[in-house]
This record gives C-alpha cells, sequence and structure tokens, in this order.
C-alpha cells in the first residue's frame, strides 16, 4: 500500500518546504525577508515559490490589510476624526480617503449625523421620527451598560437613559454645554456603577417621617402609605423616589444627586407618581 505524504515544493539541504509549511509561515504575519531567512532560501526564490504555489501577495495589499485592521481598531475606540488623526500620523483628508477606501464606518461620525438630524428637525413629526433613530442608539448604550446588581429594573435603566439624553439635548438647545456634540458619548461616560450603588446603600430600613409638601402630607399621614405605594403601579424608581421623600430627610436637591438627575427632573417625578396614587383604582 503506498503511503501518501505532504505535497513537497522544494527540497534545501535535506529538509523539505511543504505547502502546509508555507501557509503557517505566511498566517504568521512575519515577513517575506524573515521567511525566507528560516527556510534557509533567498526572498528571490521564496517569491517564485510562493507565486508557483498561488500563495504570493503583493507588498502593498499587505500593508493595505494592517492598515485597514489599524484604522477600523481606531473607528471601534469611538475616537473623533481628531483623534484618529493624531493616532494614525494621518492628516484630515488622507484619513477620510483611507475610511472610504477601505469602507470603514466611523461611530462617532455615524452618532453626531444621527444628533445633527434631531436637532435640525423643525416639525414635531420629523423630531418624533428622529427620534426614533436616536432611541435606537439609548437602547444599545443601555444593553452595554446594564447590570443586574444595580437594583433596578432594565426598562427602568433605559428610561433613566432616555432621561439623561434628554437632560443633555435641553442643555444643548439652551447652549448650555454646548461643546458636547456627541451626546451618546456624554451618556456612555457616566459612571452608572457609583450612580446606583448610592441608590443600592440607601438606608431603606431607617425610614424616619418627617413633614413634606402639603401635596403629598395626606399620604404621610396615612397608614396605608406603604400600600398605597405598591398597589398604584408605580414604576421601582417611582417606588424609591416616593420613600426616599417621603420617609428619608432627603429634598430634591439630595435626590437629584443621588440619581444624577436635576431637582426639576426629581419634581416632576415625584409629581408623576403622586398622580398615579391619587389615579389607582386599586387603593380603593
Amino acid at each position: 500500500m503506498t503511503k501518501i505524504k505532504p505535497q513537497i515544493v522544494t527540497s534545501i539541504a535535506q529538509n523539505s518546504i511543504t505547502i502546509d509549511k508555507l501557509k503557517t509561515l505566511l498566517n504568521s504575519g512575519i515577513s517575506q525577508r524573515q521567511m525566507a531567512r528560516d527556510l534557509g532560501i533567498s526572498r528571490e526564490k521564496l517569491v517564485r515559490i510562493l507565486k508557483e504555489q498561488g500563495l504570493y501577495v503583493p507588498k502593498r495589499i499587505i500593508k493595505d490589510v494592517h492598515e485597514m485592521k489599524a484604522l477600523q481598531d481606531l473607528a471601534n475606540r469611538r475616537l473623533t476624526v481628531a483623534q484618529m488623526v493624531e493616532e494614525s500620523g494621518l492628516n484630515c483628508g488622507q484619513l477620510r480617503h483611507r475610511l472610504e477606501k477601505y469602507g470603514i464606518k466611523n461611530p462617532n461620525l455615524e452618532e453626531l449625523k444621527v444628533l445633527r438630524d434631531y436637532f435640525s428637525a423643525t416639525t414635531l413629526k420629523d423630531r418624533n421620527e428622529t427620534f426614533v433613530i436616536v432611541d435606537k442608539y439609548l437602547e444599545q448604550i443601555a444593553k452595554e451598560k446594564y447590570k443586574k446588581g444595580y437594583g433596578i429594573s432594565y426598562q427602568d435603566f433605559l428610561q433613566d437613559i432616555r432621561l439623561n439624553f434628554a437632560e443633555l439635548a435641553e442643555k444643548r438647545e439652551n447652549n448650555i454645554n454646548n461643546n458636547n456634540r456627541n451626546l451618546f458619548k456624554k451618556i456612555r461616560e457616566i459612571n452608572f456603577a457609583k450612580k446606583y450603588m448610592r441608590i443600592s446603600k440607601l438606608p431603606m430600613d431607617s425610614y424616619k417621617t418627617y413633614e413634606v409638601d402639603t401635596s403629598i402630607k395626606e399620604f404621610e399621614d396615612s397608614n396605608f402609605l406603604d400600600f398605597r405605594i405598591k398597589n398604584s403601579n408605580l414604576t421601582e424608581k417611582e417606588q424609591l423616589i416616593i420613600n426616599i421623600f417621603t420617609k428619608l430627610n432627603k429634598d430634591f436637591n439630595e435626590i437629584a444627586e443621588i440619581f444624577d438627575l436635576t431637582h426639576l427632573r426629581i419634581r416632576q417625578l415625584l409629581k408623576n407618581a403622586i398622580e398615579k396614587m391619587n389615579n389607582s383604582k386599586n387603593i380603593y
């Protein structure tokens, strides 16, 4: 029976060079000069062998592959064009040409375009339509950042992301902190772990009742406060805010600091929660 041997390309000093060995060296990423040295042959002979076996790749293509990978890595880091220019050593025109040549999409530029469309919308209909696209990015951020250990549901966390965007958008439209062009990037930079760690460490088992404003006084005077909170279809966040406001010595500013929201937004959330409790059919 004839034994099948690996295909031999050539023999040098009693050592056989197989196609598999050539492919292994090519896949290692070393230069052709180093490959020739390892095989004990000249670079010219190596190139001839590679061409004969259909394995030769011109240096220009190799360079393009390495450059494309390097630029894709920079794009994946969501760097701005200026940052990519600085790290790549290319000028702005060269960078944009390379990105188009290799078909590399810059997430930062795409996000800026989405935001530009959102803020340039002139009608409520257009604004709502562009927000649908914005919301897809917010949902992606929520999926990336949400942790079960935060102590709130994913839906509440997503709503928080949306509220953060709404507040940043309002500041931008009022020319406050207008240098924050990429609001998605700004939201990603929020330290959610620290934020929700503060919430989870609130001493909810050491409630103390104190007098609050008249809009919620009736609930505080009632023995059914906990019952009403649990049976009014409040979100986890609304329940938490109601409890902090009524049972802990926290004002709007203190609660706002806990949730990284404005005191006006906390007041609005509290007002919505109270309206739910007033209108709930489950407590009568």
